[in-house]
């Protein structure tokens, strides 16, 4: 099989594992962002409601963050797909919020998406080919780079967002143990 098909097989797998939340495709992989912060007590740490995050993070300017439970310890969450958006980026992590209740701890964790790297790959190789899309000009890869920067730091804006909304509404007791978390 030629390198091209396996590259898509891989990105149509992650596609499929991804869409069904397929557990260990959200809790392994190569980090490329990581926060933990400790939490104070064990009654401050509250579980963590998705709808109500999912909620929160819904967009209309960008794509709307969706959260799906993985078990009581672990919380999945990724772009939703086929949404209408003003703007787009492309989606370089899929993020997993990890609460360790025997060191009161909460990470987040972005691991990169597996198309990512194999995107990177197959335009390297079509720039170093001879197509006339791409001959000699770096232009090409000045793009690439730029769009790919733009996605990681609007992302990272996003990630940063999400665990300091999770710390905030779940960790630090200041919520109240029946209400919800409100958007703002």
């Amino acid at each position: 099989m030629e390198i091209t098909g396996i590259g898509v097989l891989i990105i149509l797998a992650e596609i499929i594992m991804s869409g069904f939340w397929v557990p260990i495709y959200f809790q392994k992989g190569l980090p490329l962002y990581k926060k933990t912060r400790s939490y104070d007590n064990e009654d401050s740490a509250l579980d963590i409601d998705v709808d109500a995050l999912s909620n929160i993070f819904k967009r209309r300017l960008f794509q709307s963050i969706i959260f799906r439970s993985l078990s009581s310890n672990e919380i999945a969450f990724r772009e939703k797909i086929f949404e209408f958006a003003l703007m787009y980026y492309v989606p370089i992590m899929h993020g997993l919020i990890r609460i360790d209740r025997t060191r009161m701890n909460v990470s987040l964790i972005g691991y990169v998406n597996w198309s990512i790297p194999i995107s990177i790959a197959f335009f390297m190789n079509l720039y170093y080919s001879d197509s006339p899309f791409t001959r000699n000009s770096p232009m090409f890869i000045y793009f690439l780079l730029i769009v790919l920067l733009f996605s990681y730091f609007a992302q990272l804006r996003i990630f940063n967002k999400v665990f300091e909304r999770v710390m905030k509404d779940y960790f630090t007791g200041s919520c109240l143990r029946s209400g919800t978390p409100q958007a703002g």
